[in-house]
């Protein structure tokens, strides 16, 4: 981030403490104008549009997997950088996302999940659905991993999270090892393991279009979207009788509750969880 933005950053923060909010708020909103600062660098910050602001929103909606309540304070703390540091009133309150009551994740059964592996052909879209699915990663996890990133020896895998410094591993199945060694002998990538086809990096947006593509060749007669494929790991593992606690680490939730939605939409298979009793 630029000169510049630091200290537009530094005010706000400023601002916000001689409004006596909340060290939590303060924050929760510093961190989200430092990563809107960054996104838009090369912009002239007083000629962004509201609209441009709206998208921003929806691409990290897409990329992130983020929550309605995220993307509200995003927009909150977003106004407040316009009002505090630039007296200019934006009103992005028509933006804010409406708040949906028991919303829960839409996932494929194991049967969709085989028809949609075995019906793709291309080893590069393969290796990409086997890690949403078989590691549960979110698309942008997917296409910022590294070759580096992939343990063979170990079978795991280091998932570094976007626009944090968290990071977390999680066990590789050893089908998506082989395909991976595979893939990484006939493309030998370099920087991102998955490179698009006129840019260092596979878009959103490519993953987006060839799964719906393979659900239609598959007549699998769902709307499927990338993040269905790691809501079917999450709901699969606990169908397995995965404790809930593990599945968070897992899948990199933030917050129990975020995991717990999963809890919601499957029946805990009790074939699965060994009796304490048979131990004896």
């Amino acid at each position: 981030m630029c000169l510049n933005n630091n200290r537009i950053l530094e005010e706000f923060v400023i601002k916000l403490k001689q409004q006596h909010y909340a060290p939590s708020s303060i924050k929760a909103y510093k961190s989200a104008v430092k990563n809107f600062l960054k996104a838009f660098e090369s912009h002239e910050l007083h000629l962004i549009e509201s609209k441009t602001i709206h998208n921003y929103i929806l691409e990290l909606k897409c990329l992130l997997e983020i929550s309605i309540a995220h993307q509200r304070q995003i927009l909150v703390a977003i106004d407040k950088l316009y009002l505090f540091n630039f007296n200019k009133k934006l009103n992005l309150s028509s933006y804010y996302p409406k708040r949906k009551t028991n919303l829960l994740p839409k996932f494929l059964n194991c049967d969709e999940i085989k028809a949609l592996l075995e019906g793709c052909k291309n080893l590069k879209h393969l290796c990409i659905l086997k890690l949403m699915y078989g590691c549960g990663l979110r698309i942008s996890e997917t296409i910022n991993l590294q070759p580096s990133d992939i343990n063979f020896e170990a079978m795991q895998l280091t998932i570094r999270a976007i626009n944090t410094s968290n990071t977390r591993t999680v066990p590789v199945p050893k089908s998506l090892l082989i395909s991976l060694n595979e893939y990484l002998l006939v493309y030998g990538p370099k920087t991102f393991l998955f490179k698009g086809q006129n840019t260092p990096q596979y878009s959103s947006k490519s993953i987006q279009n060839f799964i719906k593509r393979y659900a239609q060749k598959n007549r699998i007669n769902k709307k499927i979207t990338p993040y269905m494929l790691r809501h079917s790991y999450a709901t699969h593992q606990l169908q397995r009788g995965m404790n809930i606690k593990l599945l968070q680490e897992l899948i990199g939730h933030l917050n129990i509750k975020t995991t717990e939605r999963y809890s919601h939409i499957t029946n805990i298979s009790t074939a699965s969880i060994s009796n304490p009793l048979d131990q004896l």
